[in-house]
């Protein structure tokens, strides 16, 4: 891909050994920092030459059985407690916005499922581990709904089976919710289960209230201030997850003196902030082309700061670290994006159905909780664990059904592909809208030219976040 920096000055990205060279008219130099991912490269760079090129190279689908799953491990077990929930924010995948997902319903996870889900998260975990004693995994559960507490009480049952079965591990437990059922008693079991919450707050009380509401339409921020001021300012293991669209208010977000209820813990403990799932939805139809054009110029802005403060070595404000700063991490230590094995058309960032299991409530194993609710994704249930088969199946599919087409794109490296962006067609066909595609080409070209800038005026801009794990693993 070929792409400008902000100077004007001509380079390409080089998809198959992921450098990235400044353009002359006889020669290609690569840019400072693109020698150690080709070296990194030379091993791997035919079977990644041959995908590239459209070759029967991959790695060949018969090979992925179970142990694939011992070998690499799965990162954590999500249990989806039940499909209710006490709020109905007016941006919930839930929704009538987002019409591929599941709705809301009166299903609950039973006790003896999620039970069963443990055994077999377990099994793989305990294997894992006694084969690589060296990098052994911690196992890590996740609570999910609809709204987790609603099922408390399985939550506390789960937890003693747990810790009483599988005592010797140090288990992690991770929770999303709005926070509106928190009280003296789950407050202490949170506390003394170490559970790490991550609270749905969407800055401040205004932003929050226009779609966070309750069943009756009432907005919850006022509610959950006083919640997290009586049972969690003394507790270190929380954060907070904020979503935002077209009308929030950046100016505001970020001046304390303008935030409101709430300032005094919000800076501390925001740690995400993702705009409202723009993919496979109708959501965005209720904003004119005004609110629109506000909001990308507003964008605009929070960037051209971000590049002044980094170029400069000032410090960031929390919106832009978030907005921007990992975004080019993610470019200057692009060497993960390089697989060591692939079993798809194209090299690229998707995950290996099963690296992380989603336990619904019916007893199935899904991806992940952010998939469209469709049956190719089921990879198994509590009685068989992950059917290799169905996996093997789903990864067939998805190449033979649009990674095909994606064999001679030019940033398959960069992409951030995802199940969760797929919906089906007319012939049944999984495919992702072209938009999403020729949007991100795109957007890429314009950060590799913000990177390309920064990189060429100070080669150690990123040093002090960069992990080189990558290349000494090799």
């Amino acid at each position: 891909m070929k792409f400008k920096d902000l100077d004007g000055l001509e380079y390409e990205f080089d998809n198959i050994s992921g450098a990235i060279y400044q353009s002359y008219d006889y020669i290609k130099e690569p840019l400072p920092n693109s020698d150690r991912i080709i070296e990194n490269q030379k091993k791997r760079r035919n079977i990644i030459n041959s995908i590239m090129l459209g070759n029967s190279q991959k790695l060949n689908i018969n090979n992925l059985t179970k142990q694939y799953y011992i070998d690499n491990g799965i990162k954590q077990l999500t249990f989806k407690l039940t499909d209710q929930c006490n709020m109905r924010c007016k941006y919930c995948t839930y929704s009538d916005y987002y019409p591929f997902t599941s709705m809301y319903g009166n299903q609950q996870l039973k006790i003896s499922d999620a039970l069963k889900g443990v055994d077999i998260y377990m099994d793989v975990i305990k294997k894992h581990n006694s084969v690589w004693t060296n990098v052994e995994l911690k196992p890590t559960f996740t609570f999910y709904g609809g709204e987790p507490l609603l099922q408390f009480d399985v939550i506390k049952q789960i937890v003693e089976y747990i810790e009483t079965k599988y005592s010797k591990y140090e288990a992690a437990y991770l929770m999303t919710t709005n926070a509106l059922l928190i009280n003296d008693e789950i407050s202490k079991f949170i506390k003394k289960h170490n559970f790490h919450i991550s609270i749905s707050l969407d800055g401040y009380r205004e932003n929050h209230n226009r779609n966070r509401v309750t069943v009756a339409g009432k907005g919850t921020f006022e509610q959950i201030d006083k919640i997290i001021r009586k049972y969690l300012l003394d507790y270190k293991n929380w954060n907070i997850f904020m979503c935002y669209d077209f009308k929030t208010d950046f100016d505001r977000l970020i001046n304390r003196d303008r935030f409101g209820l709430g300032e005094d813990y919000f800076y501390d403990h925001i740690a995400k902030i993702t705009l409202v799932c723009d993919v496979n939805t109708n959501y965005y139809n209720q904003f004119n082309k005004i609110d629109y054009n506000k909001y990308v110029n507003k964008i605009k802005t929070i960037k051209k700061s971000f590049i002044d403060k980094i170029s400069n070595g000032k410090d960031l404000n929390f919106l832009e670290r978030i907005f921007f700063e990992y975004e080019f991490i993610l470019i200057d230590d692009r060497n993960k994006y390089t697989p060591n094995y692939s079993f798809y058309e194209v090299p690229l960032g998707n995950c290996i159905p099963g690296d992380k299991l989603f336990l619904q409530t019916d007893g199935s194993f899904t991806l992940c909780e952010k998939v469209p609710n469709y049956e190719e994704f089921i990879l198994g249930d509590i009685n068989t664990g992950i059917d290799i088969e169905k996996v093997k199946k789903l990864i067939n599919k998805i190449n033979e059904d649009f990674l095909v087409k994606c064999r001679n794109c030019e940033i398959s490296r960069l992409c951030s592909v995802c199940y969760a962006m797929l919906y089906k067609d007319n012939d049944g066909k999984f495919s992702i809208d072209k938009k999403i595609c020729d949007n991100q080409k795109e957007i890429l070209k314009k950060k590799l030219g913000i990177y390309a800038s920064l990189k060429r005026k100070n080669n150690s801009i990123f040093d002090y976040f960069y992990v080189d794990r990558y290349l000494n693993n090799n």
